[in-house]
């Protein structure tokens, strides 16, 4: 396994805590093109993983505006695709994770769909000042556009 950079490492103690002795690994691949043509890294990062170790898959929402929208517009699919690839490979959990505002700045991280997602919908986030445009691309991309990245997870069996 690589050495994780600092960003990494942030990223990692969110889903897996501190480490002290044998906790699990956690493994971050981040995503790098808009769409991915290759066998992914991700696939080969989740092959290599232990029993009970995580890996994750980091798709940041950054860039100019075009590319953010290109990015919320193809999330879907690549959210998809990433738990494929984490199922095919053992994993026996996969949740959805919205950080904000960035994988450089993990400050508020919670699972997608869930209660915890309503909550950081209503009070933590940032809003915009057009709330029936961001809405609809919320609708579209199935997360509120003024996240930072989106982190697929999974714990292998």
């Amino acid at each position: 396994m690589h050495a994780p950079d600092a960003h990494d490492a942030a990223l990692e103690a969110l889903l897996v805590g501190p480490r002290a002795g044998r906790t699990p690994a956690c493994t971050v691949v981040r995503a790098v093109r808009l769409l991915p043509h290759r066998r992914s890294r991700l696939a080969r990062a989740a092959e290599r993983a232990a029993a009970g170790d995580v890996v994750a898959y980091a798709i940041a929402i950054e860039g100019s505006i075009v590319v953010r929208l290109v990015m919320l517009l193809t999330l879907g699919f690549r959210v998809a695709r990433a738990e494929r690839v984490l199922r095919r490979a053992g994993a026996a959990r996969v949740y959805r994770y919205a950080v904000t505002p960035s994988l450089a700045r993990p400050t508020i991280a919670y699972e997608i769909g869930t209660p915890a997602a309503q909550y950081a919908d209503r009070h933590l986030r940032p809003r915009s000042g057009n709330d029936h445009l961001r809405r609809l691309v919320a609708r579209v991309a199935g997360i509120d556009p003024s996240i930072g990245a989106v982190v697929v997870a999974g714990l292998k069996a």
